[in-house]
């Protein structure tokens, strides 16, 4: 059974892996892919071909003065009034500024447009590449898991083979000491310093018995100066 793989081990193992995988000359970013770009306005309306007119009423001037302190407090109507005099006394069309305001919306949606489809192929640059990275870290993590599995089953193989030469040096043992006991003896293995310093019985009788000597000899001799003579009794 595959050992499991903490994550901690995985997230240092991981970078290291990929770092050598790198080193080897295997590409692990993609081609660039264009970002998304961000102009300003003005740029969006130059790039679209649209620039303000002569006469300089363009529909955000016209939202300009709508906004102005002048008239922005008004009501709808009078700011109305307000804008078409303006124009009646430049001599301007209010055609000229509403097609001018629909070539601007057109600009913008045009440019979104394209933003938007650019922005599609960098999520799919994006994410081809995310599914490029994580087959790449099931390779990587397979390989660990195969790694773990090897190592394990070296264990084990080295675990049978020390225990077969325990069980020959068993063996070995065995044969010594049943040798040795035809002669009377012991092996090594049974004899030492302790056995070596212990008494035999006999020898630990005698001792005992030169020890309580001293002992009974002096209790017999205060006996023997204390009990009177029939003489004298």
């Amino acid at each position: 059974m595959i050992a499991s793989v903490p994550d901690l081990i995985l997230r240092e193992a991981l970078p290291m892996q990929m770092a050598a995988t790198s080193s080897g000359g295997k590409p692990t970013e993609p081609a660039a892919v264009p970002t998304i770009q961000t102009p300003g306005l003005s740029e969006v309306y130059e790039q679209a071909g649209v620039s303000v007119p002569k006469h300089g009423f363009s529909i955000l001037k016209i939202a300009e003065m709508l906004g102005s302190v002048h008239i922005r407090d008004l009501t709808p109507e009078a700011k109305r009034a307000a804008v078409m005099m303006a124009l009646e006394v430049s001599n301007v069309q209010l055609n000229d500024v509403i097609e001018d305001a629909a070539r601007r919306e057109r600009a913008l949606n045009d440019f979104e447009t394209r933003q938007q489809q650019a922005f599609q192929s960098y999520k799919a640059a994006k994410q081809q590449h995310n599914q490029e990275t994580q087959a790449e870290i099931d390779r990587l993590i397979e390989k660990l898991r195969l790694r773990i599995e090897t190592n394990d089953k070296e264990l084990v193989s080295e675990k049978v083979r020390l225990d077969e030469w325990r069980g020959k040096k068993r063996e070995e043992e065995r044969r010594i000491r049943n040798a040795v006991s035809h002669f009377g003896g012991s092996s090594e293995t049974n004899s030492g310093p302790a056995s070596a310093q212990r008494p035999s019985s006999h020898t630990e009788v005698s001792d005992r018995s030169s020890a309580t000597s001293p002992a009974t000899e002096n209790s017999a001799g205060r006996g023997a100066a204390t009990r009177p003579s029939l003489g004298k009794r």
